[in-house]
């Protein structure tokens, strides 16, 4: 190998190697936990990503209930199938409700329809480390938007960016 061969491979390897320092496994986390979990009065488990949103926007949705199943963990149900939810930073409990980054609200038991992302497989162990093992589903949804559940479906698809979490 020439000698700027050599060095160019030498280039690329630590320009890797810093990559995946910095970027990891892609959950944002420089500790190995994507999420932070938060108690709510009863007991519920709100799993909070620790990652502070980018400029990146997913284009999925969720329309169903935000509930609390037997283990306490908050999930999305609809039509019988559950994802696990996971709220943007800054999401906290205040009281039984729970609190958005944008100051909207959310009751457990509630219509929601959130705008974002679905993770499953490989990308869903990633995006749920740190999840205990009694919330974990075999999808996450990863909130970026939330909208009022009472709103015509065009209202809400077409109002997505002025409620941005």
């Amino acid at each position: 190998m020439s000698p700027l061969g050599a060095r160019m491979r030498g280039i690329m390897m630590a320009a890797a190697a810093l990559c995946f320092a910095c970027c990891g496994d892609g959950s944002g986390s420089i500790d190995g936990e994507s999420v932070q979990l938060e108690t709510g009065p009863n007991g519920e488990l709100l799993v909070v990503d620790v990652s502070a949103p980018g400029d990146a926007v997913m284009e999925a949705a969720f329309e169903g209930k935000v509930m609390a199943d037997e283990a306490g963990c908050v999930i999305g149900s609809w039509n019988h199938n559950e994802v696990l939810l996971k709220f943007p930073l800054g999401t906290r409990f205040d009281g039984a409700d729970i609190l958005l980054p944008n100051g909207k609200t959310i009751r457990i038991g509630e219509k929601a329809f959130f705008g974002g992302g679905y993770f499953s497989g490989e990308q869903n162990r990633g995006a749920t480390r740190g999840v205990p093992e009694k919330c974990l589903r075999d999808e996450t949804f990863l909130i970026q938007t939330y909208n009022n559940p009472s709103a015509s479906r065009e209202q809400r698809e077409g109002s997505m960016k002025a409620d941005d979490i």
